[in-house]
């Protein structure tokens, strides 16, 4: 499994490292551990759904996140 947590001091993944993640995210997506596509359509059609039937709360804490209310 990759983890992202290996960061330069400028917050940015050292270029030495990227062969190796891609590597990792390539193998994970060849084990066949990724969704199918239509799962990942449905769960952001939920997410859609989600935030229209939300849609004033989420802007008023989004608002009120950014000092605005």
């Amino acid at each position: 499994f990759i983890t992202m947590s290996a960061k330069s001091e400028t917050g940015y993944t050292p270029v030495d490292q990227i062969p190796h993640i891609v590597q990792g995210v390539r193998n994970a997506f060849d084990s066949g551990i990724t969704r199918e596509i239509s799962w990942r359509k449905e769960q952001l059609k939920a997410l859609r759904r989600c935030l229209e039937e939300n849609k004033e709360t989420v802007c008023f804490n989004f608002w009120e996140l950014m000092g605005l209310v």
